[in-house]
């Protein structure tokens, strides 16, 4: 049963890692000269037929699954709830995006009703030690195609000194790469040979180089919330003197790189004349269009996406949002009592406890978490369904 959620994993995070966005960049309005490397084009064109391979293996374990129980309390139950609203606000609108949302729900529906019956099958920590490698080795493969693609000169947009990676914008390569490094700092937390944890160390500096190199801000946030919180729950959020030592000197060595090593990118993170407020206006925008229809919203896409939940208020009403900031709260304490009591699965759960706190804080600044399908949808997906009002008990029999 395991290999059909890792290729279920494997398959869906491939389609929103590559999914075919060459008509976004072609009728941009200053990327139109972006250049993905020949593998990665090949990737995007295949990229729908490997997700639906990937949904396709998540039909065949919910079949496949003896105890079809749902979780009740689980936090991705209500999440599901808004997706479903979301098709329906999209529908009346009769947008003609309609098709993406549906097929977006489907997808989340098929993952979410597939992890709910593993874990009621095989318990909680089987399934999140799954899932925790199959991220692994999403991260590990995201992280070498995107230095090859620098490596070569593609990922850049001339005259642009940004790194859009494999992405179509570099916002968007920068939070990607920031949930692969929190991986990788996983994965250096569970290998246990010295040449295991060299490669690991090796991927994960190349990692944050072209995060780094994206230039984006929000990038960087997500990954210092991400780590701020994973170094706290993987010790059950037990502050000692070595672990607030250990964030101090890992914050210097941060720093120490920035200047000496990563000096030459630093016009990435340079916004010429708007200087480094580039929201504020923005989000004043975003609350004006939540506040005219604050019940049901405009039913269709905002394209500014600077915030999330002012972007799921202005599009779908005021209840929208609050409903998305009550799962997000009522996930991470859920997360947070099972990392407190737990033992062995305590580096599993801490990790999805950072991809949680780290895309929620992220989500101030940028609107990601309304999207359809997308890698920080499905992270953001994945922790939700870890946890429940039952993991708690769940984690004291492992």
């Amino acid at each position: 049963m395991s290999i059909f959620i890792r290729l279920m994993l494997l398959g869906l995070a491939f389609l929103a890692l590559f999914k075919d966005d060459s008509s976004v960049i072609e009728n941009s309005e200053f990327w139109t000269e972006l250049e993905w490397d020949p593998i990665s084009m090949m990737f995007k064109k295949v990229s729908l037929y490997v997700g639906l391979l990937g949904a396709a293996a998540g039909c065949a374990l919910i079949l496949m699954c003896r105890k079809k129980v749902v979780r009740l309390g689980s936090a991705s139950l209500p999440y599901l709830g808004l997706l479903l609203y979301v098709v329906f606000r999209v529908a009346v609108e009769g947008e003609s995006a309609a098709g993406k949302y549906v097929l977006g729900f489907v997808l989340m529906l098929v993952l979410l009703v597939a992890i709910e019956f593993y874990i009621s099958n095989f318990g909680v920590g089987q399934c999140v030690s799954e899932l925790s490698f199959s991220l692994g080795v999403v991260a590990i493969f995201y992280v070498l195609l995107n230095f090859v693609g620098m490596v070569m000169g593609y990922g850049y947009v001339p005259g642009n000194p940004r790194f859009f990676g494999t992405s179509s914008h570099p916002n968007f390569i920068g939070v990607q790469l920031a949930l692969c490094d929190l991986t990788l700092l996983y994965l250096l937390n569970r290998s246990r040979s010295v040449s295991a944890i060299l490669v690991v160390l090796v991927l994960l500096a190349v990692g944050l180089y072209m995060q780094a190199a994206s230039g984006s801000r929000t990038g960087l946030a997500v990954f210092a919330v991400g780590l701020v919180f994973w170094m706290l729950a993987s010790r059950g959020f037990k502050l000692k003197a070595s672990l607030i030592y250990a964030m101090i000197v890992f914050g210097v060595l941060c720093l120490a790189g920035y200047l000496y090593f990563f000096a030459d990118i630093a016009d990435a993170f340079d916004r010429g004349d708007h200087g480094y407020d580039t929201r504020s206006e923005v989000w004043a925008a975003l609350l004006k269009t939540s506040l005219e229809n604050p019940i049901f919203g405009t039913g269709y896409f905002i394209a500014a996406s600077e915030n999330s939940y002012l972007r799921g208020a202005a599009a779908y009403g005021v209840p929208y949002a609050l409903v998305l900031v009550g799962v997000v709260c009522k996930a991470s304490f859920d997360l947070y009592r099972g990392v407190r009591i737990s033992s062995r699965i305590r580096p599993e759960l801490a990790l999805f406890l950072s991809y949680l706190m780290a895309l929620s804080a992220g989500g101030v600044l940028e609107g990601y978490l309304i999207d359809t399908l997308s890698y920080q949808i499905l992270v953001f997906v994945l922790s939700l369904s870890v946890a429940s009002r039952g993991l708690a008990k769940s984690v004291r029999r492992v």
